[in-house]
């Protein structure tokens, strides 16, 4: 694939479910550490850089070989702040100011610490093969959306979907969600609200079991279960 291809690396200080998460440890290696080494063993040759407004961050960053080229604004460090938003602000930020024109746009996560190198390349390869502009890692849901309910104030229950519900799980259609693994996305994109929302939009699924978005204490626990059942085998 012969495109300047920019992978972003998200990793802000401030989390309020699991203080510093972006720093935690896996097999003694930070989650921003794992998501920089996914990046850097991948076979198509990417740009990575980390977006943040820590220097605590920074520091482990470039402890990895990862690029920090500017200072991520406050306003775009904080809980509410668009992923989105941030993305636009590192593209045009090399744009504007180092003349690096993104052709093709990674998204990356350092709380989805099983993300690895071929992950990143079966997307990408999943782009180049079907030409669309959005590619992104996906898991099976745990639970059909018919057997789903919106619930009131009130406690009462009211069907998520209408219409027939599968009286077994087997006999539902698959549905599938992004894991937060890789999102892929060709520039153009950016200009859209909604950037991933396209018509062409593709997909490689992954296994649920290593599908962790670490979100919670519960949720770094169960990743240090897991890994330490890949890596003891």
């Amino acid at each position: 694939m012969k495109s300047n291809i920019l992978a972003v690396i998200l990793a802000r200080k401030g989390s309020k479910g699991v203080p510093k998460k972006n720093l935690l440890k896996l097999g003694n290696i930070s989650l921003l550490g794992h998501a920089i080494r996914s990046a850097h063993q991948c076979k198509h040759k990417m740009r990575v850089i980390v977006s943040t407004e820590s220097d605590e961050i920074k520091a482990e960053a470039l402890k990895h070989n990862a690029n920090v080229p500017f200072k991520r604004p406050s306003n775009l460090a904080d809980d509410i702040s668009s992923t989105w938003d941030v993305m636009r602000h590192a593209v045009i930020w090399l744009e504007e100011n180092e003349n690096w024109l993104t052709d093709i746009l990674l998204v990356l996560q350092p709380t989805t610490p099983f993300r690895n190198s071929n992950h990143i390349d079966s997307v990408l390869e999943k782009m180049e093969e079907t030409g669309c502009s959005v590619c992104m890692t996906v898991k099976e849901t745990d639970y059909p959306p018919q057997w789903m309910y919106h619930r009131d104030k009130h406690g009462i229950l009211s069907p998520l979907l209408q219409g027939a519900r599968p009286k077994r799980r087997q006999d539902s259609k698959p549905i599938y969600q992004p894991n937060g693994m890789v999102y892929a996305l060709k520039r153009h994109r950016l200009d859209e609200d909604e950037p991933i929302l396209a018509d062409d939009a593709h997909s490689v699924i992954i296994n649920s079991d290593i599908s962790i978005n670490i979100d919670n204490p519960r949720d770094y626990d169960l990743a240090k279960l897991v890994w330490k059942k890949i890596h003891d085998l």
